[in-house]
């Protein structure tokens, strides 16, 4: 009876530690994708700066404008696609967080107490607030400043 029990906690135990590394990922991947949505911004910033230094009165255009236009818009491109990778696997790691929690709420109806799940919280990736989100995306060519 003293090993079921033990085996008891320490199934408890993996699944609490599990539950852990999990969030903590999330809020890794929360940093990340603030990191990368600044990456974003100031991607955006050097497009605009360097068309604007392109169409620039009294300045003859030269080759070397038009390269730095074509430099900030692939660096533009590459932040888009960090930005999009990172939501991805901030979904990934919370949908996998929410399916085990699911899972591990079950399992420890065969003998501890049952877990109570509580309405979702809303997804702070993709919530409305006056930062821009990953559905501006598309418009990071008009960024205030």
């Amino acid at each position: 009876m003293r090993e079921r029990g033990a085996a008891l906690i320490d199934s408890r135990d993996a699944v609490v530690q599990a539950i852990r590394l999990d969030l903590r990922q999330l809020a890794a991947d929360r940093l990340n994708f603030e990191i990368s949505r600044q990456s974003l911004i100031v991607a955006a910033r050097q497009v605009e700066q360097a068309r604007i230094m392109l169409v620039e009165p009294g300045r003859a255009a030269q080759l070397s404008m038009t390269q730095n236009v074509l430099d900030a818009l692939n660096q533009l491109l590459e932040a888009k696609d960090a930005l999009v990778a990172i939501w991805v696997a901030y979904e990934t790691d919370r949908l996998r967080l929410q399916a085990g929690y699911r899972g591990a709420c079950s399992l420890m109806n065969g003998g501890l107490p049952a877990m109570t799940t509580s309405t979702p919280s809303p997804n702070p990736l993709t919530s409305k607030s006056s930062r821009p989100s990953l559905s501006t995306v598309s418009d990071l060519g008009r960024v205030d400043r």
